[in-house]
């Protein structure tokens, strides 16, 4: 039987959400958390066979949609879904293309690891409310949103304590 423990022996504790703080998304510039672009386009007929990720709007299979062998857009990025599933959001820890229906988000000033992108995801997911049919995840839309995080005592968000707290989790040594 396998049995499956936290990385970190020791319970990170959440901080009190009331002395998090609002981020950005991206407004272009260093004070924002993310770097958000448009995924590329490339139509069924132009996709040619391969084992490269091909990640779409579905809310499935980490969001991919098919594999091909046309070459990569993205790695180590999270995929938010703004067509069909809207709000779906997912890591891409290895070379990935990423369709026109989807945006990549990058942090701006640390580079994403698995434990980091599961606190976000966490996060990001939380405001699936605000989207419809009416109303994509659009770049444009999504650039003036904001996202809450811990922070350190220099206010800047504490990726060492968000990174420790998944690591503290059950399960977090099969992420």
């Amino acid at each position: 039987s396998i049995v499956h423990k936290p990385i970190l022996k020791q319970k990170t504790p959440l901080p009190d959400i009331n002395s998090w703080k609002y981020f950005r998304y991206d407004d272009g510039t260093e004070n924002s958390i993310f770097k958000i672009k448009k995924g590329k386009r490339l139509t069924k007929k132009d996709q040619s066979d391969g084992n490269i990720p091909y990640v779409s709007s579905s809310s499935l299979n980490n969001g991919i949609d098919n594999y091909l062998g046309n070459g990569f857009t993205d790695e180590n990025c999270l995929s938010f879904a703004c067509y069909g599933s809207i709000g779906e959001v997912f890591y891409q820890d290895e070379k990935v293309w990423v369709s026109d229906n989807a945006n990549v988000f990058y942090l701006r000033k640390k580079a994403l690891n698995v434990y980091l992108s599961m606190f976000l995801i966490t996060i990001l997911r939380l405001e699936q409310f605000r989207f419809s049919y009416g109303m994509t995840g659009k770049k444009e839309r999504l650039q003036n949103f904001y996202i809450k995080l811990p922070v350190d005592e220099y206010g800047h968000p504490d990726w060492e304590m968000m990174e420790n707290y998944i690591k503290s989790l059950p399960y977090s040594d099969s992420l």
